[in-house]
């Protein structure tokens, strides 16, 4: 039996009626138990995992603690409280997104770092203590996820931005840690970020473009048709699948882009493993992002609007729509496209490849960086430079 213990926190939804949750996993499956304060939760916890293990003769009372300190009485027990030995990373940062971000942040933003906690800070270094954490060995971690990435993923390496991010989240948890008095002071004070080369971006040529465009039309699969949608306007996977047909405007000739569709992780306030889809708003949705709709396009759009009301038999409520009134999910969607590359004789690549073909395009057509930053959705003016500069001139020339 492998046995490994998680975080102990309170309750923040459902039956708020004052009770701790300490997790623990057996063999891969996570269980829980309730207690009446956080060393009630934590002792539960621990008599359980003796009983499994087969100690009966675990301590059934709590031990007793003077000044931070276990009594006479206590210092040979198996339940020791957590104030004694201190929290393991783990530990804290299951505590920290459960008690701190998940109430007040955005869902993406709990999502996303759960994702760094499990899929990359805990089978590294999540068993440390809090109390033993140095910034040699956060440096050293750090150094590898640009050497190694996420090898249980496939990822070779972590981009910049994602580096850039987890800093963030740790550095915000091990602040948190210190206001809680789990350690005196953050090692996080004196990481630094090593190199990370840019991953060169790649687009369509104007032959790879036609090819995949006819494909899409082709197929049975009506749904492809938004493979077309996302390379006329620019749209990332998440975009399109959460575009409405009440975001077009009909008279105008114009689409706004209001909201992403996502998996994310923190659907389930009980299970860590649960995830849903779940649409937010752009990181744009205040400035209002919107583009006009090329003529011919448009009267393409028209006609696909058309074929899915005749195929579903009602008007569906998104542009993207598979008949049970569902989202599509963006991994399905992501495979879906992956075949369509292959089936066409294009290298495999992500979703994104249109965006940046899309780019590219208005680069040609001779738009200016601000105009191009507006119909793309970047916050920030240099994105599109930074899209152009890692394309490679080969690439670039291809696309033409």
């Amino acid at each position: 039996m492998v046995a490994v213990t998680g975080c102990v926190f309170p309750q923040v939804k459902g039956k708020e009626d004052g009770r701790w949750i300490a997790r623990y996993t057996i063999n891969g499956k996570r269980q829980q138990v309730y207690g009446v304060s956080k060393e009630d939760a934590f002792l539960k916890r621990q008599k359980k995992l003796d009983e499994l293990n087969g100690k009966h003769d675990a301590v059934n009372d709590t031990p007793d603690l003077k000044n931070g300190v276990l009594s006479d009485k206590h210092k040979n027990s198996k339940v020791i409280p957590p104030e004694v030995i201190g929290l393991m990373l783990s530990e804290w940062l299951e505590e920290w997104l459960e008690i701190h971000v998940r109430p007040g942040k955005a869902l993406s933003t709990y999502s996303g770092y759960k994702n760094f906690v499990i899929g990359h800070i805990i089978p590294a270094i999540g068993s440390i203590r809090l109390k033993d954490l140095t910034p040699e060995i956060i440096q050293m971690f750090i150094n590898s996820k640009v050497n190694d990435g996420n090898k249980s993923s496939g990822d070779k390496k972590m981009s910049l931005q994602s580096m850039k991010n987890m800093q963030i989240m740790m550095n915000a948890a091990l602040n948190s840690a210190v206001e809680s008095k789990h350690i005196s002071n953050n090692p996080m004070k004196q990481l630094f970020l090593p190199n990370v080369a840019r991953k060169e971006k790649r687009v369509l040529s104007l032959e790879d473009e036609k090819n995949l465009t006819n494909a899409c039309c082709a197929s049975d699969k009506i749904i492809l048709y938004g493979v077309v949608i996302a390379l006329r306007l620019g749209l990332n996977i998440g975009e399109l699948l959460s575009l409405k047909w009440s975001d077009i405007d009909l008279i105008e000739k114009r689409v706004f882009i209001r909201h992403l569709l996502r998996r994310m992780e923190g659907a389930d306030a009980v299970s860590m493993k649960k995830t849903a889809l779940s649409v937010t708003e752009t990181g744009t949705v205040r400035e209002l992002r919107e583009q006009d709709i090329p003529y011919g396009f448009f009267h393409d759009m028209e006609k696909y609007h058309r074929k899915c009301t005749a195929l579903f038999g009602y008007s569906p409520d998104t542009v993207i729509a598979n008949g049970s009134g569902t989202p599509i999910d963006p991994g399905y969607y992501t495979r879906l496209f992956k075949k369509m590359l292959n089936k066409t004789d294009i290298e495999n690549a992500g979703f994104n490849i249109l965006k940046n073909t899309f780019t590219v395009r208005l680069f040609e057509k001779g738009y200016n960086i601000g105009d191009m930053q507006r119909l793309l959705g970047f916050k920030e003016s240099s994105r599109p430079i930074r899209v152009l500069k890692n394309i490679s001139s080969d690439n670039l020339a291809a696309s033409v």
